[in-house]
């Protein structure tokens, strides 16, 4: 038999070597792989076009809706309970910087991460209708078509971002949630928070800020046998007037206020203020400083 010379077996033991290392490679090379994050791309919500042609915007889960729609140059709200079975009676102005800040963020362009293609995830993400908030933007007021409809569901905490779907396909994705904070319910988070609010006295953020009104809205009314406690009116610069009816309600007060337009408004923005017919409770201390305002 012949023998292999010692340089001959070393070659072989080496490739040997090569051959073990190989397979053991090939072997753990699964575990040894970084796992993926979600897919990522970066796109904005709204169109610079169809930002132009926002007419009414619709928050909504379940029985309860919030409506913010355009009149003229006046932002409006209005808040529907169905499980009560109608809409409240009552139109308040919106704060224009919170519905300007929700399209502003809209139509940003932002990070948006794809967690499933599949419909049957919606529960796991809380996107199925009745779990989730659904926010709507259209073109008008009646809402007949959407030009954006999308449904935000589960939080995630260590991310920071919130699920959430459209209504055109069955997509699960994730963006950061500074959306989150203007997919509210709560009428007073977009009401005016102004005891003269801006769309009537154009005043500039700064000018009203110390004219909060701490209060919230109330949906109720007075008997009509009742006389007000008090009455107190109001011109303003721009040639717009107010003025106040105030109840007294346990330890605080009802303000049911009434507007006059300027004469120079236009015909769509004077219908919008005449069309306004909420009101709001203050405190005795908001009440004084109302008061002190108004002398």
């Amino acid at each position: 038999m012949k023998k292999i010379s010692s340089k001959a077996g070393i070659i072989i033991f080496y490739i040997f070597d090569a051959l073990l290392l190989l397979i053991l490679l090939f072997a753990f090379l699964p575990f040894s792989k970084k796992k993926e994050g979600p897919q990522k791309e970066t796109l904005s919500f709204l169109k610079e076009e169809d930002v132009k042609q926002i007419k009414s915007i619709s928050i909504k889960k379940n029985d309860k809706k919030i409506k913010l729609f355009l009149r003229g140059s006046i932002w409006l709200g209005k808040d529907w309970n169905f499980d009560a079975g109608a809409a409240a009676d009552f139109i308040w102005p919106a704060d224009t910087q919170s519905v300007s800040n929700l399209i502003e963020i809209a139509a940003k362009r932002q990070d948006i991460f794809l967690l499933s293609t599949k419909n049957s995830s919606w529960e796991n993400y809380q996107l199925k209708k009745d779990d989730a908030i659904e926010l709507s933007f259209f073109a008008d007021e009646k809402e007949e078509e959407p030009l954006l409809s999308l449904f935000f569901g589960k939080r995630n905490l260590l991310a920071s971002r919130i699920a959430f779907r459209s209504w055109e396909d069955s997509n699960v994705y994730e963006c950061y949630w500074a959306i989150e904070n203007y997919l509210n319910l709560d009428s007073n988070f977009w009401a005016d928070p102004f005891l003269y609010p801006q769309c009537l006295t154009h005043y500039s953020r700064n000018q009203s800020e110390s004219l909060l009104r701490h209060g919230n809205l109330v949906n109720l009314s007075p008997a009509k046998h009742l006389i007000p406690d008090l009455i107190l009116s109001k011109d303003f610069e721009n040639g717009s007037s107010a003025s106040f009816a105030i109840y007294k309600k346990d330890a605080s007060y009802v303000v049911i206020p009434s507007f006059k337009a300027s004469p120079v408004f236009s015909d769509e923005d004077v219908k919008a203020l005449q069309d306004i017919s909420y009101r709001y409770s203050v405190s005795s201390v908001t009440l004084e400083r109302f008061k002190e305002d108004l002398k």
